[in-house]
């Protein structure tokens, strides 16, 4: 991939039409942050979102964004392929465990962009465990929020979500 030249963070704000509730919360809108990453030179971008909340993983959107500002410029000069990325990731595990929700949506946008930039999906670009991780959060989550655990922790899920993907 050619070097990340743009990498921004925005707030979601969008109504339901009817409120939402579930045993953790009342909701008559979703909050979350969107992520888009941009390559250098082809215009292409990658897209991310997260659902920071302080009941399911301690975060907000002010900590997403403190997060997302506090490691932007690491994350643009050291990223640049699956590798770096992997790389990234081990290097701030304790970071990341902080801030999953944060962590997730650039990390969404960054493989977004990967994939855009390569022209190839996810399991091309050596990623077939983070497919499947993607499909078992959707059973998991049973609603429109999805998230991806971390690179790190997507191989001893695969195991299960395969059983899961066969039924």
């Amino acid at each position: 991939m050619r070097r990340i030249t743009g990498l921004t963070m925005k707030s979601l704000d969008i109504p339901f039409k009817m409120m939402f509730t579930h045993a953790s919360a009342t909701r008559s809108r979703t909050t979350s942050v969107w992520v888009e990453a941009l390559a250098g030179g082809d215009g292409k971008s990658g897209y991310g979102e997260g659902c920071p909340r302080n009941y399911v993983t301690g975060e907000d959107i002010e900590s997403a964004f403190k997060f997302f500002v506090n490691h932007r410029d690491s994350i643009v000069d050291e990223i640049t392929c699956v590798i770096t990325l992997r790389d990234w990731v081990e290097r701030n595990e304790r970071l990341i465990d902080a801030n999953p929700s944060a962590w997730c949506s650039i990390e969404l946008a960054l493989l977004d962009l990967l994939g855009r930039v390569d022209d190839k999906p996810l399991e091309i670009l050596g990623l077939q465990e983070i497919v499947w991780v993607i499909l078992h959060e959707i059973h998991i989550a049973g609603s429109m929020q999805v998230r991806i655990l971390s690179l790190r922790y997507s191989s001893s899920l695969i195991p299960y979500a395969r059983r899961w993907m066969t039924r």
